[in-house]
């Protein structure tokens, strides 16, 4: 199958659309501030089809992806409202590990 694609100059260029590559299925990505941002829009373009991969400091985090169908969704309600659970404060863990130093470690090298 031939398909044609028009060169800035105006010059028909034939395409090979027989050979499957990487451009064909790449996701478009987009900044996480970009995002929040412009929600809207890029969920109107995710249910058009589009699919995303949401970056952080261009570092992939996310894909933003369409459903496959209705019914493939399988969404479960909650079990307790969010305001039952919103003010509950867990114990302090035992643990002699340092979550600080654990997160600086992570981040350094950002």
């Amino acid at each position: 199958m031939t398909a044609f694609a028009v060169l800035a100059f105006g010059l028909p260029l034939a395409i090979d659309r027989s050979f499957d590559s990487w451009l064909h299925i790449a996701m478009k990505s987009v900044k996480i501030a970009t995002l929040k941002d412009e929600l809207s829009m890029h969920i109107r373009a995710v249910e058009r089809g589009a699919s995303y991969v949401v970056t952080d400091r261009d570092r992939p985090v996310a894909q933003l992806v369409p459903v496959i169908a209705e019914d493939g969704f399988d969404l479960t309600p909650a079990s307790k409202p969010f305001s039952a659970v919103s003010r509950r404060r867990f114990r302090r863990t035992r643990s002699p590990i340092d979550s600080l130093a654990l997160l600086q470690k992570e981040r350094g090298s950002r």
